[in-house]
């Protein structure tokens, strides 16, 4: 990690990181936010062309890594016809408790892990193929609201 890595925080995330405003091939990293979407989620994600950088951060409201689980599932499942979804199992990020699943399909790969902060749930989502995004997450302090 470089010092021309942009730092995302905003008071309605418990969380900041960091992440490259290039990636090492020199396209850019753009970080595009959302409204609130209709169950009250706010979602930024950092993502740059071709996906070297893949990304996103969604904070559910009163949400548990489970049911997030079980509303995810079968959405992805609808998406794609070929996909492996694995099962919840324990992790961390940032010294906090977490759960992670994995799905894949023909053309990708992506780790979500699911934090709980204060009843409310941090959803991660980032292409685990690509190291540099491994990077991104080995980057994300945890700060309170």
């Amino acid at each position: 990690m470089s010092d021309d890595w942009e730092t995302f925080g905003d008071p309605r995330f418990a969380f900041r990181f960091r992440y490259p405003a290039l990636t090492p091939v020199g396209v850019p990293v753009r970080k595009l936010d959302y409204e609130p979407g209709d169950e009250g989620a706010v979602r930024v994600h950092v993502l740059s062309e071709g996906r070297e950088v893949y990304f996103e951060m969604t904070r559910y409201p009163a949400t548990t890594p489970e049911e997030e689980y079980a509303r995810h599932r079968p959405y992805l499942e609808g998406r794609w016809s070929e996909l492996e979804i694995t099962d919840l199992e324990e992790a961390e990020l940032a010294g906090r408790p977490a759960r992670r699943y994995v799905f894949r399909w023909a053309e990708g790969e992506r780790t979500a892990l699911l934090v709980p902060v204060d009843g409310d749930l941090y959803r991660w989502l980032y292409n685990s193929e690509l190291p540099l995004n491994s990077d991104v997450l080995a980057t994300v302090e945890f700060v309170a609201r």
